[in-house]
């Protein structure tokens, strides 16, 4: 049982190291943010800028530009009322690698349509969505419609994976999920429960999870939300792909120096030289492509993803039927 415990372990521990390498950024979308920590003097600057004196009115007493003592001042600001500490939660995925950003719409604008293409353009490229579900009018029509928007444009990218997070203050149920689901769906996006969590859902790209305010505070939400996307990287060939992917990201930039634009005459001059010219494309093409391999080779990605040693871990903990015949073929081999 031990044994059995530390290979599963393992496993996880590898399938999370491949989605902590992927993982590059995250949008949170929200309609009450607050940061816990301005200071008094801005506090004090937002509630008295009416009363400073413009000229045309009676100036404001000379007291009230004092700034009142810290202990006076407090923030009735919290998360336990709905609120959204930005710096918090920026905080806590800078601290996972991953770069933030924050959609805020505000209750009083009424153009929907431009808040809805702002949140949209926001998430296409994002690999993580933690929404809102009440974003509007303290209801959730808004945060249905941008996940139908997503679904719908993740479905032509075919094999989009991304996790998708309602984070909320409202009470969890079987309502929220079964609304949120039916919305991916109409999107085009079909998700099944998972089984042993009623407040999340999966497919083999997509993950939706309902997690709220109170219980799992900004500074662990990074964290929770990674544990969480260990199921889409739960196989050999996902883990490898994710690595794979986050190596060629990781290189991109040495990748794009390697084909500068000082080549240009060598590449010009030979596709006058060389017939038939398409040869020089495939060529370059096929440069490209070595450059990439080659980003694979310095992250050592096929060694820690493909080894015997992965393989075996994996076998172990899937139980697989046939899989005391193939370690001993792999050992063997």
């Amino acid at each position: 049982m031990e044994q059995t415990e530390k290979e599963n372990n393992s496993w996880r521990k590898h399938c999370r190291n491949a989605v902590k390498k992927f993982v590059m950024n995250a949008v949170v979308i929200d309609n009450e943010p607050f940061t816990a920590e301005l200071t008094s003097q801005q506090n004090l600057v937002a509630q008295t800028a009416s009363l400073i004196d413009d000229g045309m009115s009676e100036a404001a007493p000379l007291e009230i530009a004092k700034c009142p003592s810290e202990e006076n001042f407090t923030d009735e600001s919290s998360p336990s009322d709905g609120k959204l500490d930005i710096r918090e939660i920026s905080d806590a995925f800078a601290d996972e690698e991953i770069a933030c950003a924050f959609v805020l719409p505000k209750d009083g604008d009424r153009d929907e349509n431009a808040i809805l293409d702002r949140i949209v353009n926001a998430s296409r490229h994002t690999d993580i969505i933690v929404l809102d579900w009440y974003l509007q009018d303290k209801n959730s029509a808004l945060a249905e419609k941008v996940l139908k928007k997503i679904a719908s444009i993740d479905t032509t990218e075919k094999g989009r994976m991304r996790l998708i997070c309602v984070y909320t203050s409202q009470p969890l149920n079987d309502e929220i999920i079964d609304i949120a689901l039916k919305c991916l769906r109409d999107g085009g996006l079909s998700l099944n429960k998972v089984q042993n969590n009623l407040l999340a859902a999966r497919n083999e790209h997509h993950y939706l999870l309902l997690l709220n305010k109170q219980d799992v505070e900004g500074n662990k939400l990074p964290d929770r939300l990674l544990d969480a996307m260990i199921d889409l990287a739960d196989g050999l060939l996902p883990a490898f792909s994710l690595s794979a992917v986050a190596a060629v990201r990781k290189n991109m930039h040495h990748i794009i120096s390697r084909f500068s634009a000082s080549l240009d005459n060598a590449f010009v001059a030979n596709l006058l030289i060389t017939d038939p010219p398409e040869d020089v494309t495939e060529l370059i093409r096929e440069l490209f492509i070595s450059e990439c391999d080659s980003a694979l080779g310095l992250e050592n990605v096929v060694d820690n993803c493909l080894n015997n040693k992965k393989v075996k871990n994996w076998l172990e903990v899937k139980k697989d039927t046939r899989s005391t015949e193939l370690c001993a073929l792999i050992e063997n081999g």
